[in-house]
């Protein structure tokens, strides 16, 4: 994984990351108890392993309350949003708009789409959202060639 990957997370909708995290944490604790579980949300949010494995639990209930904190202004942040998504993912889009240009669609039969991108070609399934690039798959966001073949299932859809 990149380092601009937990960057670029940041910017997705708090309230959807607040309900991952919260029904992992307690589905965690169910199964493997509380100090358990403040150590592996402490490694996952700081990405760093303690040689002892095992801190104070004040220290532990300080560090989440930070990422909590961080995660309450994110939310805020979104609150500001003027549109649906994220200023990112609307730069990231438009950016994928023009990258759109450059490929062709061929329909695939029952597997979808087949789009060629210069000589690098994906398949991109519309109904199970994934493509074989994997971006889609990885972020949520539309790839390219998902977008152009979403262009063409309209086209064909519609006229």
């Amino acid at each position: 994984m990149s380092e601009q990957a937990p960057k670029d997370l940041l910017w997705y909708p708090a309230q959807h990351c607040l309900e991952c995290i919260c029904r992992g944490i307690s589905r965690s604790i169910k199964n493997h108890g509380l100090h358990s579980c403040l150590n592996k949300l402490l490694k996952i949010c700081y990405g760093t392993l303690h040689n002892t494995g095992v801190e104070p639990i004040l220290t532990q209930f300080a560090r989440i309350k930070h990422v909590m904190n961080k995660l309450k202004d994110l939310e805020e942040e979104g609150k500001k949003w003027t549109r649906d998504f994220s200023p990112y993912v609307i730069d990231l889009y438009k950016d994928y708009k023009i990258i759109t240009h450059g490929c062709h669609v061929q329909s695939n039969g029952d597997l979808g789409y087949e789009v060629a991108e210069g000589v690098d070609r994906h398949v991109v399934s519309l109904v199970r959202k994934k493509c074989t690039c994997r971006t889609w798959d990885l972020t949520g966001i539309p790839c390219p060639h998902a977008i152009k073949a979403l262009e063409h299932d309209k086209k064909i859809n519609t006229g």
